[in-house]
């Protein structure tokens, strides 16, 4: 692996951009140069080497994307125990199984319902965080009030989850809301030092819980001959106010005219019994949001030898005439001893009743957030406006006369080490890397990092210069600055500076070994970065970090030179004088790219 410059190497900052230019060549024609250099064979090779990577990644991708099938096919559902679940709800006694819509009831020892335990897998898959999704469990109690929000499992950094889990104030935020509240809720703080990961799970809570609340009772869903029963020219249905948790649902004709809205009793009202249980049944309004009539779908009530529903199914008067032209607030208005019950069915009919009420209070007090959309949509806030200015900052340094001012240059050194460290704390890392190559780059939550890592991967390729590691790093800034304490450097043995240079590429095979296997290893112990959110970092990555500065006062950027995977990577991408030959980072890319493709086929 080639020696990567470093930040206080004056040759890349004085080095002068590669110029094309046409001078005498082949036969007919002019050829290419850089440098001083043929620029055909250098493309070429180049490109090859461009080919290289990105086909490691997309393997690499391709089997992590085996490995989650093969996962989901065993594990249908989160394999949670009792005693987990005891940890939440001390009374849990038994578990229902996982419902196909993602939740299970926790029953208590007699058998009563006490809690709904809800999963946001299928939700939280699309939503990467720092480096990738993370899956959150929701507890509901009897009351169906959010009691418990825990982390089942993530890909993201054990720091960045570890911070979470150990705050005191993120996952309670939630405790005692109801599921529309939870849903529409736009004041959360993310916890400091794991931002990323505390917006994807914000997201995932809220996606989940974005939809209206399935029924363990009433299961089946809406059919669409239902809705034509009593709209014969309806085509389409949808949600009246356009949100995904809505329940005053809007029906439309063929031309895209509204004729009329309905009303879903479960699963809002499934606590609400009649004589022996719940009804659910939908409830009809025409296009100026009046009652038109109400058809009952199933109900717990209807049990032999006193088949109560059907004789409240049976009387046109009370589900059509008694209610005729009433809003939903004037439904709300009514008082239970002013409606007469149906005769022989009168506990049935009132449950009815009460359950049409509750439902349409709900409705009107739906109030759905926008702040879902601004999670959820591409959003630049002020960290990625801050990394945005310290990449323009990086340009400068790197492609201005303003690098070869010293005040500018420890003035940024220090803003980068400060900002981008400390403050901000968003690095570019094999960590990084191998989780969007793994699970998708975070575009809506984190722009700005996105943006700075294109720029990282593609400006080397174009240009020649090594933008992030010369310009941006703010670790490489900071070895930068504590090698200014001691002028005198120490001369590193030839031997020893060969076996040294080794280091990246030793660090690279096993980045990608332990990736292909699909092993729990945290990468982000092999690096230094999240030492600058040292109240998260372990101790192996504050060790790196450490022990990487102090080799720095005594030889310039040691840990660039010698230790940085990521640095060796956007080094390999950089076209240069020296580039125009194949040599041992060729070959061991092209053995990384073979044993990944030999290893996917056969496994």
């Amino acid at each position: 692996m080639a020696e990567k410059q470093g930040m206080s190497d004056p040759s890349p900052l004085v080095e002068p951009l590669p110029v094309l230019g046409a001078v005498g060549g082949a036969p007919g024609g002019a050829s290419l140069r850089v440098d001083g250099h043929r620029l055909g064979p250098r493309v070429v090779l180049h490109s090859f080497r461009i080919l290289l990577l990105v086909g490691i990644l997309l393997v690499l991708r391709w089997q992590h994307q085996k490995q989650v099938r093969r996962q989901l096919a065993q594990e249908r559902a989160p394999a949670i125990s009792l005693a987990e679940i005891q940890q939440m709800e001390k009374a849990a006694a038994s578990l229902s199984p996982w419902s196909a819509s993602g939740m299970l009831e926790i029953l208590d020892a007699s058998g009563k319902p006490i809690g709904t335990l809800i999963h946001t897998r299928g939700e939280s898959s699309e939503i990467i965080g720092y480096i990738g999704p993370t899956e959150v469990l929701l507890l509901l109690d009897g009351d169906q009030k959010i009691a418990a929000v825990r982390i089942y499992r993530s890909a993201d950094t054990l720091e960045h989850v570890k911070a979470l889990e150990q705050d005191r104030f993120f996952l309670n935020s939630w405790n005692g809301l109801s599921w529309e509240e939870a849903a529409s809720r736009s004041e959360i703080d993310t916890v400091s030092g794991a931002t990323l990961t505390s917006l994807a799970v914000i997201q995932s809570v809220r996606s989940r819980l974005g939809q209206s609340m399935p029924s363990f009772k009433f299961p089946d869903e809406v059919d669409w001959t239902e809705i034509q029963q009593v709209f014969p020219n309806a085509e389409v249905h949808g949600h009246g106010n356009g949100k995904e948790d809505a329940l005053w649902h809007q029906v439309l004709d063929g031309d895209g005219n509204p004729v009329g809205y309905y009303l879903r009793s479960s699963p809002v009202a499934d606590a609400v019994n009649g004589y022996q249980g719940p009804t659910d049944f939908l409830t009809f309004f025409d296009p100026q949001g009046r009652y038109l009539q109400t058809v009952i779908r199933s109900s717990y009530d209807n049990q032999e030898p006193e088949p109560f529903v059907d004789y409240v199914r049976e009387e046109e008067y009370f589900l059509i005439d008694r209610f005729a032209g009433l809003t939903r607030e004037q439904l709300v208005q009514l008082e239970e001893a002013d409606v007469e019950g149906v005769s022989g069915a009168t506990m049935t009919s009132s449950g009815l009743i009460r359950a049409l009420q509750q439902v349409c209070q709900r409705s009107l007090e739906e109030k759905v957030s926008d702040s879902t959309e601004e999670i959820s949509g591409l959003s630049f806030g002020s960290r990625d406006i801050g990394l945005l200015i310290v990449l323009a900052g990086g340009f400068l340094s790197a492609f201005t006369k303003i690098r070869h001012s010293r005040k500018f240059r420890f003035l940024f050194l220090v803003a980068l080490v400060t900002y981008l460290g400390f403050l901000n704390g968003d690095i570019l890392s094999q960590t990084v890397l191998v989780g969007w190559t793994r699970h998708g780059a975070p575009w809506h939550l984190a722009p700005g990092l996105v943006c700075l890592s294109l720029a990282a991967l593609l400006v080397p390729i174009l240009t020649g210069r090594n933008l992030y590691c010369q310009s941006v790093c703010p670790f490489g800034a900071a070895q930068q600055l504590v090698g200014k304490i001691k002028k005198k450097k120490w001369k590193m043995p030839a031997w020893l500076r060969r076996v040294c240079r080794r280091g990246p590429a030793i660090l690279l095979v096993s980045i990608l070994a332990v990736s292909m296997l699909g092993m729990e290893v945290n990468l982000a112990a092999w690096e230094p970065f999240d030492a600058f959110r040292f109240r998260i970092a372990g101790l192996a990555t504050l060790s790196i970090a450490i022990g990487g500065l102090l080799f720095s006062i005594f030889v310039p950027m040691a840990y660039c030179r010698f230790g940085c995977p990521t640095g060796a990577v956007l080094e390999y991408l950089r076209m240069h004088g020296k580039s125009d030959r194949f040599g041992l980072r060729d070959a061991l890319a092209a053995g990384m790219l073979a044993a990944s493709v030999l290893f996917f086929l056969l496994n």
